[in-house]
């Protein structure tokens, strides 16, 4: 066994001796290398020094005039629609577990973003009975993903 192994490193090593470059070509991969690593290093401190002043100029959400709070609220509503897409695409998959009732709310709630008053309007109950059917039904999800893991 241990023969073989020695066997297997020397013709790797047999293999290696193929590409070793001679002569003027090994100057100028050398050159190359030099160059490479400046390159990479001065790529390195541009990005240091980039995330030191944006750091910097960061300011805590609580000292922003309010103008600016509103837009990073705005920013977030965007990040909540993402978010609810991403959800539906997760969701898709699960439709066959629900019933049609709790398929209406999670349908009307993810793909036509309504409200959950307008979800009650339209199918004739109370607001709090369109809670309890998502409620339901991101439950019965959550129980099929855990026993997936």
């Amino acid at each position: 066994m241990k023969l073989k192994i020695q066997e297997v490193i020397m013709s790797r090593y047999k293999d290696s001796n193929k590409y070793k470059i001679y002569g003027e070509d090994a100057i100028l991969a050398a050159r190359f290398d030099k160059y490479l690593d400046a390159t990479l290093r001065n790529c390195r401190a541009d990005y240091l020094k980039a995330l030191s002043k944006r750091k910097q100029r960061e300011i805590p959400y609580e000292d922003l005039p309010d103008a600016e709070k509103e837009t990073v609220q705005e920013s977030s509503a965007a990040d909540d629609e993402i978010e609810s897409l991403l959800f539906w695409e997760a969701l898709k998959t699960h439709l066959h577990l629900l019933n049609p009732k709790e398929c209406e709310v999670m349908i009307g709630l993810y793909v036509k973003r309504f409200s959950a008053k307008k979800i009650a309007a339209q199918m004739g109950v109370e607001p709090a009975t369109v809670t309890y059917y998502k409620k339901c039904a991101i439950n019965k999800i959550r129980d099929e993903v855990m026993e997936d893991y």
